[in-house]
């Protein structure tokens, strides 16, 4: 092997450890394994976070789409 083939291997090496240990790193943090069947469950919360944030005013929306935003 010339040293640059060398180099490639061992970098291609590293590249894929660090990408093995932060991926085990991440399924260790999640308190439950987010699966498909885990979020059909219900065991995994699916979060909504809000669309719109308002610092003054009010917001009136009704079911049929209309929105009317006053300040």
């Amino acid at each position: 092997m010339t040293p640059l083939a060398r180099i490639l291997e061992f970098y291609k090496c590293a590249v894929l450890t660090v990408i093995a240990i932060v991926l085990v790193g991440l399924y260790l943090k999640t308190p439950v394994p987010f699966t498909i069947e885990n979020v059909r469950s219900k065991k995994v919360e699916m979060v909504q976070i809000p669309l719109v944030r308002v610092q003054g005013g009010h917001i009136d929306a009704d079911v049929s789409g209309s929105v009317e935003i006053n300040n």
